[in-house]
């Protein structure tokens, strides 16, 4: 009945994936993303691509998409929605958009053209020293060379002229998952009604909010995978260890419980897990098992004594307590050292950790006693261990000691060639069609990033005083910013003074004699004069459409949008445009002007940044929090140095081996280090009890008796975390890689250094 309560409750458990999930609420980033957000109805991004069935899109694509955006645009839902933009206003005043130097250039190459046509059309001895060259050729150049490109371009397609597109802004988030999926529903029966299939159309999605889905998807798949592979492996372990089919049943019902209680308690409290934590169901299937193992190992080895049953299992509880609460505690205290951090991937993950280490050993002991004396059948007796016979030979102790000091030298060389390094375009999943569909095709063809930084200004005037702010920065050679644009850059400053200079330039061209042109000269000049007859213009003269764009929804907030230089794949890009903005808004600040800045990048540079800063203190803390408790349970500051020797050692080796393998730490696997401290030590520590019960000359009955079974937990542990090494997705393949050579390292460490140092200091 707990069980059946507690899987109810867990039900309730979210999974979120999104980086804010990892910062307190209170977070300046975390504050200003909601706060734009608020204003401009959601940061969600919705890219419909259309394309023909047989090819490149044609006619039948363009009023379809027309047709679609005028759907989407009429659901409550949607903010807006649009195929294409009216951009006769720019097209047409595309000299305007040239700054003032910039058509004062025009105009020299202008009076120069002017000049050598009159020439040739009135003097008769006139000779051009310029005879070949096409005429216009110093304005046609000029033009080429400098003529500004219009703001927006008309249609939305990509560079191919395969797809063509329809851009979405639902009235929602891209990071909540659950609204996400309901939008995507929305959008996909809406474009079913339309009924593509009968102008022989294909349609796909894009943009960050099915790129989110999707990533959140192939995660959920992965850690589900993982947990179903882990608990398999590890029933399958215990059976065949054992040889009792009933051992797998006996020791997974209660884990399963204290699982279940741990989830129902969390989706309680807590009422997610995020990117770091939702690894845990997987992590406490290799945790909570090894208080079982040990618990039952020890049932039966009574058992093969001769014990009654009940005896079997009171000694086997009365002599495994001990060790399996200060391993359960050791573990509790490295996870919850972790709370104290206020980056919610540790603290969340420490806290769930945690919880799960006491609910794990508590239905452990509460719950096997009695299946075990129901189910388990009277072992056999077994063959001596040939690694108990080498535990008690002192001259092999002493190879193994030197040969780990050996590599422990190695180790720390390797060690410190591994870095706190996350590159995000390779943690996406391998199977991630929507992703490579948005890098190769759509964000191409929009010109960058579908998700710029966002400024949040009040008018105008304040757009251009943040626009003119960003193109300083912009103009900096180590900048990181690639373009701005805002409604400044629809209504740029100082119309006037160029419409000056366009009105002398008219001036000199009504000087020319005309008739005197060749054919295509005279209609580049008729292309020309429409350009420089261009008037001024106002912000209430941009269409409406189009100002939606740099708008929020109720047109109190302008938008200034900056796009990154680089791919905002590694760590160091992100943290340097985070840097950049944080310079900008500044800067933005001494000018009088406050303005929000909502950007998914500088939320996870908030994110590494707290990594950097926590993730050193956690460690130490844990490791402090383990010795004190050492200290408290064997009551001999040699005995507790001699358990924690063997977790350093272990540790050394497991960044030895990732430095020699290439791995690096990233915000994926960083809080598998912790987790190892709380668990790398729990062998030595259970090993350490029974020698202490047996006493001198007993390392070989150890090895063979509670070192056989810790070598066997450690296994079911390692195989938990290791079922993630089939994972799609790289940052969740990565914790399994991390935590599977953590766990192997501290393992050799305790079971075969540790013993060995007990043999060869036994005299003394």
């Amino acid at each position: 009945m707990v069980g059946l309560i507690a899987i109810l409750l867990a039900r309730d458990l979210r999974f979120e994936t999104s980086f804010a999930a990892l910062l307190p609420t209170d977070d300046p980033a975390v504050q200003e993303v909601e706060a734009v957000k608020a204003r401009a109805g959601g940061t969600a991004d919705l890219i419909v691509a259309i394309r023909r069935a047989d090819g490149q899109c044609d006619v039948a694509c363009e009023v379809f998409a027309e047709g679609l955006a005028a759907r989407f645009q009429r659901q409550a839902w949607v903010a807006r929605a649009d195929a294409s933009y009216p951009t006769e206003l720019f097209e047409a005043r595309r000299l305007l958009f040239l700054g003032q130097e910039q058509l004062r250039g025009l105009q020299e190459a202008v009076e120069d053209d002017v000049t050598r046509a009159k020439a040739n059309a009135t003097n008769p001895l006139f000779v051009d020293l310029q005879d070949g060259l096409p005429p216009w050729e110093a304005t046609e150049s000029f033009l080429k060379r400098e003529e500004a490109d219009a703001p927006l371009s008309a249609s939305m397609a990509s560079a191919d002229g395969r797809y063509r597109f329809v851009r979405v802004k639902p009235r929602g988030t891209s990071y909540d998952m659950a609204e996400g999926a309901e939008t995507l529903r929305r959008a996909a029966e809406l474009v079913s009604d339309a009924r593509p299939q009968d102008h022989q159309l294909q349609v796909r999605f894009s943009g960050a909010l099915p790129v989110n889905q999707e990533q959140h998807q192939i995660m959920t798949r992965d850690l589900a995978r993982a947990s179903v592979i882990a608990l398999v492996a590890i029933l399958l372990l215990l059976t065949a260890y054992t040889r009792q089919i009933a051992a797998s049943l006996i020791i997974a019902l209660p884990l399963l419980l204290g699982i279940a209680a741990t989830l129902a308690v969390t989706a309680l409290t807590v009422g997610q897990l995020n990117l770091v934590s939702g690894f845990l169901v997987t992590a406490l299937l290799g945790i909570g098992v090894d208080y079982g193992i040990h618990l039952y190992l020890r049932f039966l080895e009574n058992l093969g004594q001769g014990a009654s049953r009940v005896a079997a299992m009171h000694g086997a509880m009365v002599a495994t307590f001990p060790g399996c609460l200060t391993s359960a505690l050791t573990t509790f205290a490295a996870f919850v050292t972790m709370t104290l951090s206020d980056f919610r991937g540790f603290s969340e993950y420490g806290g769930i950790a945690a919880t799960g280490v006491l609910f794990t050993l508590l239905t452990s002991f509460l719950f096997l006693p009695p299946l075990a004396m129901r189910l388990s059948l009277v072992p056999g007796r077994r063959r001596p261990d040939p690694l108990a016979r080498a535990g008690a030979a002192r001259g092999l102790a002493w190879g193994v000691v030197m040969a780990s000091v050996a590599l422990l030298i190695a180790a720390s060389h390797e060690g410190l060639q591994v870095r706190f390094r996350t590159d995000f375009k390779q943690a996406v999943g391998r199977d991630a069609p929507e992703a490579r569909f948005q890098a190769d095709v759509v964000e191409p063809a929009f010109g960058g990033s579908l998700n710029p930084g966002v400024i949040a200004v009040q008018d105008l005037p304040e757009a251009r005083t943040a626009e003119a702010v960003v193109r300083r920065h912009l103009a900096r050679p180590d900048s990181e910013i690639d373009r701005v644009f805002s409604l400044a850059s629809l209504v740029p400053e100082d119309l006037e003074p160029r419409r000056e200079i366009l009105d002398e330039i008219q001036e000199e061209l009504g000087r020319l004699p005309r008739d005197k042109l060749p054919a295509d000269a005279k209609d580049k000049l008729r292309t020309l004069d429409t350009q420089l007859a261009a008037q001024p213009w106002t912000l209430e003269d941009v269409p409406g459409r189009v100002r939606r764009l740099l708008q929020s929804l109720d047109g109190g907030l302008s938008f200034v949008l900056v796009w990154p230089r680089r791919a905002m794949a590694l760590d160091e890009e992100i943290q340097a445009w985070a840097h950049e903005l944080d310079q900008v808004q500044a800067d933005l600040r001494e000018a009088g002007v406050e303005a929000p800045i909502l950007d998914e990048n500088r939320v996870a540079a908030r994110v590494l940044a707290r990594i950097r800063r926590d993730g050193p203190r956690v460690v130490f803390l844990g490791v402090a929090a383990v010795l004190v408790l050492l200290l408290l349970d064997f009551r001999s500051l040699r005995r507790a140095g001699l358990v924690a020797s063997a977790l350093g050692v272990g540790m050394v080796w497991m960044l030895g081996a990732m430095g020699a393998l290439g791995m690096d730490l990233n915000v994926f696997n960083i809080a598998v280090l912790p987790t190892v401290i709380g668990i790398g030590i729990d062998n030595a520590v259970h090993i350490m009890h029974r020698y202490a019960q047996e006493g001198p000359g007993s390392v070989g009955k150890v090895l063979r008796t509670t070192g056989a079974a810790s070598v066997f937990a450690s296994l079911t542990t390692a195989m938990g975390f290791a079922a993630t090494l089939v994972a799609h997705h790289e940052g969740i393949a990565t914790m399994g890689r991390t935590a599977v050579v953590g766990f192997l390292a501290t393992l050799v460490a305790s079971t075969v250094l540790f013993p060995a140092l007990l043999r060869v200091l036994e005299k003394r």
